[in-house]
């Protein structure tokens, strides 16, 4: 419903202020008249004088520049509300819809009208971007629920028993005769293959360390293995953020870390990472910045990173890759708190 708000609602408003708050119309036709009067006025004392014609000139050409100036104040008050409309669909514009137009004093009806119309629509598009937020990161959750049972079973089922006809292969082996063995060797060397793809493939549908581990450790651990792995230094900072996002949400910061450290390989190659995970107001932020030894040549977001930004949207986040400076860059993901509004990060 529109908010009409009447000069009632502001009480202790002056005689300025109700004028100020007549309509649009009114208010630039009185600028114009404050500024014909104190033209008119002041050359007519000027002639009352009698002074010289140069005197009169000069009075009345001081006055036109004082009411100029009183005439640009009096429409610069009267076109704010439009200003404050403008800044607020600016904002909206982008993705800020907790903008609203504030209620000014200087505000016709017709104004209220229109800023409380534009108000209330605001909020319907947040309540409805909010609502489709929510209803696309449920079924984000349960399609990581169902990732994370396909990777169990793989891990569980699949690899074991794979594991056991490795085992049986071994021990068979053991006992056969020359070619035999040869035979069983080259199936053991098969299926050591497929145990090996079984648990890459396991682990590409989702890290088994997310079922183990809270995210700042599964983060911190495969830190660590990405150093040692491939001999660059990793400084890490988490904090514990898993009371703050959605479930799905996890595997998915998760990625982004993968994608980021597999950004400082290069070219070229960064010499240090900074990676860390932090809780904010809103929500949490992952961050890594990596620095090289040599000039940083630029770069667009490759299609493994834009698939992980689309991904974060889908839960309302955001993801930036920005330089720092000529051998530094900075890759941020941002996701907000669990059932709130989403804010816009710079």
């Amino acid at each position: 419903m529109v908010a009409d708000t009447a000069l009632a609602d502001f009480p202790r408003m002056t005689l300025f202020d109700k004028a100020l708050a007549a309509p649009l119309a009114f208010k630039l036709a009185g600028a114009n008249a404050i500024m014909l009067a104190i033209t008119a006025g002041a050359i007519i004392v000027a002639c009352q004088r009698g002074g010289s014609t140069i005197a009169a000139l000069i009075t009345a050409g001081g006055a036109v520049v004082v009411a100029a100036l009183v005439n640009a104040r009096l429409v610069r008050l009267a076109l704010a509300p439009l200003r404050q409309m403008e800044t607020t669909l600016e904002q909206v514009e982008k993705n800020d819809l907790s903008a609203r137009v504030p209620q000014d004093r200087l505000m016709d009806r017709d104004m209220r009208r229109m800023s409380g119309t534009l108000n209330d629509l605001i909020a319907q598009l947040e309540r409805q971007q909010g609502e489709r937020w929510q209803r696309t990161a449920r079924v984000l959750d349960a399609g990581d629920l169902l990732l994370a049972g396909v990777a169990r079973d793989l891990h569980d089922s699949t690899a074991q028993s794979l594991a056991a006809v490795l085992f049986e292969l071994r021990a068979a082996i053991g006992v056969a005769d020359f070619d035999r063995a040869k035979s069983l060797e080259r199936i053991h060397a098969i299926a050591r293959g497929a145990l090996d793809d079984v648990g890459m493939l396991a682990h590409g549908v989702r890290p088994r360390a997310l079922d183990e581990l809270s995210l700042a450790e599964a983060v911190s651990r495969l830190a660590r293995d990405f150093a040692d792995a491939n001999h660059i230094e990793v400084v890490v900072s988490v904090e514990g953020v898993d009371d703050l996002i959605r479930p799905g949400a996890r595997s998915l910061l998760y990625r982004v870390a993968q994608a980021g450290l597999g950004r400082a390989l290069g070219p070229p190659a960064a010499r240090t990472v900074s990676l860390s995970l932090s809780r904010l107001p809103h929500g949490v932020e992952l961050s890594l910045v990596g620095t090289r030894d040599g000039p940083l040549a630029h770069r667009a977001m490759d299609d493994a990173m834009a698939l992980e930004r689309d991904r974060l949207e889908l839960f309302a986040g955001q993801l930036r890759i920005e330089s720092l400076d000529a051998q530094r860059d900075r890759l941020v993901a941002f996701l907000p708190v669990l059932n709130s509004s989403i804010p816009t990060i710079h």
